[in-house]
């Protein structure tokens, strides 16, 4: 690995190894992890390549979201529950399909998280890892 000095000034590293992959972007399915913290949808569902708001109470999601950011990646898996209320789902009231999706600028006000969510990816739930909030699957 080589140091060299951008036209910026900026010193950069480059790889000289001939078998890597450069320029290449890596898929989602190879970098998600393998367990994802959940937080409940009531409306509708949510689809990979949106990028919309999300609020939601912050009883009893803050611990969740807090998890979430203490993470490298910041990701969240987003499932349509059939609950009256999201802050009342349990695991049985989840749909089995959710979405993957990157939490950017988590903000708490007057007893609200709001959060810009990314959709990354589909996924299914194939294992419930806890069974009250804050939620983990598999």
């Amino acid at each position: 690995m080589d140091i060299e000095n951008d036209n910026n000034g900026v010193d950069a590293e480059r790889i000289d190894d001939p078998d890597a992959a450069h320029g290449e972007l890596a898929r989602a399915e190879d970098v998600l992890p393998t367990t994802l913290h959940l937080l409940p949808l009531t409306e509708r569902p949510f689809f990979p390549a949106q990028g919309v708001p999300i609020l939601m109470n912050d009883t009893p999601w803050i611990e969740t979201v807090e998890a979430i950011g203490e993470t490298p990646h910041h990701l969240v898996g987003l499932v349509l529950a059939d609950a009256a209320e999201a802050d009342h789902a349990k695991p049985i009231d989840f749909h089995g399909i959710g979405t993957v999706v990157r939490m950017h600028h988590p903000v708490r006000n007057s007893g609200k998280i709001q959060f810009i969510a990314e959709g990354l990816k589909r996924f299914r739930i194939l294992e419930w890892l806890s069974e009250r909030p804050p939620f983990v699957a598999r």
